[in-house]
């Protein structure tokens, strides 16, 4: 079964090589090509440093319109499924090992927990679990679409779409469940947590800070702040918990 990874990105050599080696560290299946979307030169270098394929997108798109145009791209390589992630987002090794075999019933998958750790230099780390199903968010899409990072889709999925799957949109929430769905596919919105995606959430840009996420109350219900970060990266991410530890104070934007 061949795996085709989609990660977009824009000015992160810093973060993106290791959004790249979780993909790589997968258990039972080799992910090829990765296609690292990007909108200039250093996204090429970094991308093709890396042994991924780039593809260019210009950065007057919208997440969405970038997303879609490696959507396009990935048709050439004739996966039997896609993968779609960024590039400050972790999976865990067993990602796909958890969640292919769910196709057998499904035709696209996704989780709606999600972690978020705050790295920024001389601060201390927080990490928080975020679930989905519960978040009161400002946009009601959020609460009827599993996060955006890990989404798989079988080629079944993607022919029934037309290959067409994010809308022009700044985000990336509300259209791709809903196509799927609205074209008789079955989608799994996961709500346990057998396989874990991390959010890293560090000083450059991005559409939803660490901050944004948790402004509500610390003991709101659907949040889980952890007072003891380090033994949960370590059991999770054991490799990136030393850089973590090495490079909090020179990660940059």
């Amino acid at each position: 079964m061949k795996v085709v990874a989609n990660v977009v990105t824009y000015k992160r050599p810093f973060i993106l090589p290791s959004a790249i080696h979780h993909l790589r560290q997968q258990r039972g299946y080799t992910i090829d090509p990765i296609l690292v979307i990007g909108s200039c030169e250093e996204d090429r270098k970094t991308a093709e440093s890396l042994g991924c394929v780039y593809v260019h997108a210009s950065n007057d798109l919208s997440l969405g319109s970038k997303s879609q145009i490696g959507i396009n791209e990935s048709k050439n390589f004739d996966p039997d499924f896609l993968l779609w992630t960024g590039d400050d987002e972790w999976l865990t090794p067993n990602w796909c090992e958890f969640f292919i075999p769910c196709f057998e019933e499904y035709d696209m998958v996704g989780t709606g927990i999600v972690y978020l750790l705050r790295v920024l230099p001389k601060e201390n780390l927080r990490l928080a679990r975020l679930d989905i199903f519960k978040h009161n968010f400002d946009h009601q899409h959020y609460l009827t679409e599993p996060s955006g990072p890990g989404r798989i889709w079988s080629r079944k999925a993607l022919d029934m779409v037309n290959w067409n799957v994010f809308p022009n949109v700044t985000g990336l929430a509300g259209a791709p469940k809903k196509k799927v769905e609205a074209a008789g596919g079955k989608v799994l919105w996961y709500k346990g947590e057998n396989a874990k995606m991390l959010g890293i959430k560090g000083p450059w840009e991005v559409l939803s800070t660490f901050d944004k996420f948790v402004r509500v109350k610390r003991d709101a219900p659907e949040f889980f702040h952890y007072d003891e970060i380090d033994p949960w990266l370590k059991e999770n991410f054991p490799y990136y918990f030393d850089w973590i530890k090495e490079n909090q104070n020179g990660i940059t934007a």
